[in-house]
């Protein structure tokens, strides 16, 4: 809960920031600078909480930043399974957006990133709100749980605090989904890398649907898509799931191995 309320104040306290300066400036300017905001409340959220795990834990920050390396295979694979289910997702959002309207707020900050500086748009959504994120959530809170709870406890709690952590419905539920999937490609390989890529690529993909000038129903205006279209999100994500499960156990595996016969050489007699 700490680490929720860090990010909460980084985010409130870079908000009103932007917030204060907005009035001073004129209005044209009020998307860029709140993109700042949006910014400094990622880095700085970031900055807090790996801060304070590093003293907590005793750990030099490198350890909890720097992510393992991944086979290409596996990363190939989560990537595919993160495309099949961000089109799943989509459709989900679309029935939640039915059944609770969203308000004029909300509506506000989503056309932000269809009418905001490319450039800013992209550092926040594609590159720092994906890393900075990660790094909470299924850096220090999912490897946290992970030790001292079973797996898929560890995958839920992290997921629904991930989701929390948006204060909204029409995010919170697509959240929680691909945050528990996030969360077990880490527990699966150990490393935060196949959340990023993810991370990034399904953020990434929302943008595009959101600056398209192209109408197409469910996808970039209001409304549903195809039914089949979400059949063939569901086969991707599986397909691509059962895939990365396995490249993951064969990997695990193989070190297995490797580490048996480097244990035998190592006691072989001279």
């Amino acid at each position: 809960m700490l680490v929720v309320l860090l990010v909460v104040v980084s985010y409130a306290a870079a908000g009103f920031a932007s917030g204060i300066v907005t009035i001073a400036l004129k209005k044209e300017h009020r998307v860029t600078v709140e993109l700042f905001g949006s910014l400094l409340g990622a880095c700085g959220s970031a900055v807090l909480v790996l801060n304070w795990a590093s003293g907590e834990r005793r750990e030099p920050l490198r350890r909890l930043v720097v992510p393992k390396p991944v086979a290409p295979v596996p990363l190939v694979l989560a990537l595919v399974a993160t495309l099949g289910a961000d089109v799943v997702l989509l459709q989900v959002n679309n029935w939640v957006l039915w059944l609770i309207p969203p308000g004029p707020i909300f509506r506000e900050i989503m056309s932000s990133l269809a009418r905001g500086n490319l450039p800013l748009v992209i550092a926040f959504v594609v590159l720092v709100g994906p890393v900075s994120e990660e790094l909470i959530f299924r850096g220090v809170l999912l490897r946290g749980f992970l030790e001292n709870y079973g797996r898929w406890t560890a995958i839920l709690v992290s997921s629904f605090l991930f989701a929390f952590i948006h204060l909204n419905p029409w995010q919170a539920v697509s959240g929680f989904f691909i945050g528990c999937l996030f969360a077990w490609f880490v527990a699966r390989t150990g490393s935060l890398f196949p959340a990023i890529m993810g991370h990034m690529v399904s953020n990434l993909l929302g943008l595009a649907t959101r600056r398209l000038d192209a109408r197409i129903p469910g996808i970039t205006t209001e409304g549903f898509h195809p039914w089949w279209l979400t059949a063939l999100g569901a086969l991707v994500t599986a397909a691509g799931i059962v895939a990365f499960h396995r490249a993951t156990r064969a990997a695990r595996n193989a070190s297995a191995e490797e580490l048996t016969a480097s244990a035998d050489r190592t006691h072989e007699p001279p």
